[in-house]
């Protein structure tokens, strides 16, 4: 750290101007004031902090342009489309940070509860009817008894291959859900914020054309798109 003369700087500024780079909030004022614009087009980030630089751009004389909020889009490839059908994954949901997403998911577990409770609930009624059928005629015992086994039997069959079914359901769920969620919200944040645009137009180099085809510039509402190769 050092002390300056203003007046050097002043000097310096005037001989040297390379050796000077404006701050953050200092560059959109030498821009407009270098190449005034009638419009910028800005981010999120950006539209953040540009929301308080309107009196720095009054005091330095440059004229504050309109400001356009760009097209704000997440995309959605094959496997994270073919996901998000499979979850029945509303376009609101898509975009809901990962620990929200894991509470819209379906409890499987109290599913499959509950299939058991039912077929209790099938046993407890034949007992009821076993006493009746015994009240009426006790040489129907065994042929009820047998029939009784059976049920018993296939409705356990029925609740262990539901069990066995709602178990693989909810793991391939859960790594559905979990590549929707790395896609859309890498590190748990916006999909534009952290995957690289050269990641995309790698595999599709056509996409940034047939997105301008698609996307309205004036409206300011976020964009879902499902991607493929062969087009959005």
């Amino acid at each position: 750290p050092q002390t300056h003369d203003l007046s050097a700087i002043e000097r310096r500024a005037l001989d040297s101007p390379q050796d000077f780079s404006p701050s953050a909030a200092l560059r959109p004022v030498w821009q407009d004031l270098a190449l005034p614009v009638a419009a910028v087009v800005l981010g999120p980030g950006e539209l953040a902090y540009w929301a308080q630089l309107g009196p720095l751009h009054d005091r330095c004389g440059a004229v504050w342009p309109m400001v356009f909020p760009r097209a704000s889009l997440t995309l959605l490839d094959t496997p994270a489309l073919r996901a998000v059908r499979k979850l029945n994954l509303t376009p609101d949901e898509v975009v809901l940070p990962w620990e929200e997403l894991k509470r819209r998911r379906p409890d499987l577990g109290a599913e499959a509860s509950k299939l058991g409770q039912e077929a209790a609930g099938i046993l407890e009624a034949l007992e009821r009817m076993h006493q009746q059928v015994r009240s009426v005629e006790h040489g129907l015992e065994t042929l009820f008894a047998k029939a009784r086994e059976r049920i018993g039997h296939e409705l356990n069959r029925v609740v262990e291959k539901s069990r066995s079914a709602l178990a693989q359901r909810s793991q391939s769920g859960a790594a559905r859900l979990e590549y929707v969620a790395s896609f859309v919200r890498p590190k748990d944040r916006p999909q534009e914020r952290v995957l690289c645009s050269g990641q995309v137009l790698a595999r599709d180099p056509a996409l940034p054309a047939r997105m301008l085809e698609l996307l309205d510039p004036a409206s300011f509402q976020h964009h879902l798109i499902g991607w493929t190769e062969e087009g959005p």
